[in-house]
């Protein structure tokens, strides 16, 4: 019998095939732990993550009006641009089924994150565990930005969504 433990914090895997052997297998840094059982709860927590999105935008800790005062302040929303703006482009993107899906980590945390093109320009909307909305904003260079060793690519919303 197969016992599994994944410890979140240093993402660590060990599998016990035979009673007092274990076979650790270890991300070191940002690498992508190469575990099935990992890679399949991962997939698990985007799935509910952008599923609560799709039902309905909460922000974290009632931050939205900051962020909606940020992305005008970046001109990456215009001026008069309302929270129901903002929240419409958000919506639009975790809907998108071409979207890109990708787990940003942070202090061994995972991050969900959707990326999609919206009026020309890559926007990138970046959930927690739970769904809720840490934040939504344009990419400069989304070529550069997503390949920071942070993000890991885990494939496009409609497959993710399956």
């Amino acid at each position: 019998m197969i016992r599994c433990c994944i410890h979140r914090l240093c993402r660590i895997s060990v599998l016990f095939c035979e009673p007092n052997v274990p076979e650790i297998v270890l991300a070191v840094g940002y690498g992508i732990l190469k575990s099935e059982v990992f890679m399949n709860d991962m997939r698990s927590l985007v799935k509910r993550a952008i599923k609560s999105v799709q039902s309905g935008i909460r922000w974290r800790h009632d931050s939205a009006a900051q962020h909606l005062v940020k992305r005008k302040a970046r001109r990456q929303l215009p001026a008069n641009a309302t929270l129901a703006a903002y929240e419409q482009i958000i919506t639009t993107i975790v809907h998108d089924p071409q979207a890109r899906v990708f787990v940003y980590w942070h202090d061994q945390r995972a991050y969900p994150t959707v990326v999609s093109v919206i009026g020309g320009e890559h926007w990138l909307v970046m959930l927690d565990e739970s769904g809720s909305l840490e934040s939504a904003f344009v990419i400069d260079r989304p070529e550069r930005y997503l390949m920071r060793p942070q993000f890991q690519e885990t494939g496009v919303l409609e497959e993710i969504l399956r």
